[in-house]
């Protein structure tokens, strides 16, 4: 009998691993398994009891944890009791913590990288047939088991469907107001797309035309995935040419580090969005569900926080406000829904960018808006270790050099604060109650 325990995170594929076990169930007869979230063992003390129950019975326990085993509070309880005579297939999102996890899987090395890949590419055939490669790895089975299958990780999504004929698409809309929108291929694989389509469908209404491409992020030679960067050269330029006007950017975390990661001795100095030369909106979807959301004065959980404005920020993205909240559809699916009007006024956002780009630099008008808290003359455009006054100056200079007109000729920064202090300033110190009011 080969029974398998899994322990997913909310934010893992457990409905398609229940979907696909159920099959095997049915179909080979000799095998059964159970299944548990993260978050009822660390909450229930006799979910957590009836969870140890079947992992004696268990000939392999696998764990799914999102973000990493800092999420799972009683992961090094369950490892250090029963990881001398139960075989753990862990994976999260974090490579390293995979690697060092391994060691204390009691699989070997060549199993676990080989049962590694069929989650990492994902899909229903490749979990089904990683249950079954377990099986007969762990629980000396026989199972037919396929080879891995490989999704295309890049490519254009419209109407319901993945395009065949790109360049042809590309052609056909490249002289057209074209907003681009830019989200993870693992959300194409789940159909997970709500917020996709909900601005898929904007964009049609504002008199766009909608460009979605989906992508892996990650250069990935493992699981032929090309990255953001490609993705964005083979799926958005033509003939040497930018073919949207605008992107909103749907993916979490920085895209230049993805694309370029380093060895951490070097700091990034570019965004791979900079060279394109369009302004990048990125869109934040939250995983609170829209109830607490609604409640939250915070408006993002700390895991989106983190991940769709801390770190995008790297990469010089328009940060926009939150578009989708995580919402349980059944049982054991979670997926994003999309706020409607919070679509709508990205897009708005996005077409107005759109249509400055067909102004002449000539016809624009910028405003530029210091900081300045608290409220004192002396505290105007205050930044730790930042010279912001130079910075404005310098702006205003390149802007006089592409043609935007300017009222006023500068020599430098503390000319340009002399002629805010000089104006209307917020600092009210040496008024009297009577101006005040």
């Amino acid at each position: 009998m080969f029974k398998g325990t899994f322990i997913t995170s909310m934010f893992d594929s457990g409905y398609i691993l229940k979907k696909v076990a159920k099959e095997i169930e049915v179909e080979e007869k000799d095998c059964s398994f159970t299944f548990y979230e993260t978050y009822e063992i660390d909450e229930n003390d006799e979910t957590y009891e009836k969870l140890q129950k079947d992992i004696l019975e268990s000939s392999i326990i696998f764990m799914f944890i999102h973000g990493g085993i800092s999420n799972f509070n009683r992961f090094y309880e369950i490892i250090s009791k029963y990881k001398d005579f139960k075989k753990f297939f862990i994976y999260t999102s974090i490579e390293d913590e995979v690697k060092e996890l391994q060691e204390k899987s009691g699989i070997s090395l060549s199993t676990f990288q080989e049962m590694s890949l069929y989650y990492k590419v994902g899909e229903e055939k490749n979990l089904k047939n990683l249950i079954k490669l377990a099986g007969n790895k762990l629980a000396r089975k026989n199972y037919i088991v396929e080879k891995c299958y490989f999704p295309k990780c890049e490519g254009i999504y419209l109407n319901g469907k993945v395009i065949e004929n790109e360049k042809e698409y590309l052609n056909k809309i490249k002289d057209k107001e074209v907003i681009a929108v830019l989200f993870h291929a693992r959300l194409l694989f789940r159909d997970d797309l709500d917020v996709v389509k909900s601005f898929e469908k904007k964009i049609i209404e504002k008199g766009a035309v909608p460009l979605i491409v989906f992508t892996n992020s990650v250069c990935d030679p493992s699981v032929n995935g090309k990255g953001t960067d490609i993705a964005i050269k083979e799926l958005m330029i033509l003939e040497d040419k930018m073919i949207p006007k605008c992107i909103i950017n749907l993916i979490s975390y920085s895209q230049s580090i993805f694309s370029s990661p380093g060895n951490g001795e070097k700091t990034l100095k570019n965004s791979i969005f900079e060279k394109y030369e369009v302004p990048v909106i990125q869109g934040m979807c939250t995983y609170q569900n829209r109830e607490t959301w609604n409640k939250s004065l915070s408006g993002l959980d700390l895991m989106s926080l983190v991940s769709s404005v801390y770190y995008p920020e790297f990469d010089g993205q328009i940060i926009s406000i939150t578009c989708g909240t995580y919402e349980k559809i059944s049982n054991d699916r979670y997926v994003f829904k999309a706020i409607d009007e919070r679509v709508d006024r990205i897009v708005t956002l996005s077409k107005n960018w759109v249509n400055l780009s067909l102004k002449s630099n000539s016809e624009k008008k910028i405003a530029i808006i210091f900081h300045n808290m608290p409220p004192r003359n002396d505290m105007i455009g205050c930044a730790f270790s930042l010279d912001t006054p130079a910075s404005v100056f310098n702006m205003v200079e390149e802007f006089k050099r592409v043609g935007v007109k300017t009222e006023y000729s500068f020599s430098n920064g503390d000319e340009i604060i002399k002629k805010i202090i000089d104006g209307v300033t917020i600092d009210s110190r040496w008024l009297n109650a009577e101006k005040v009011k």
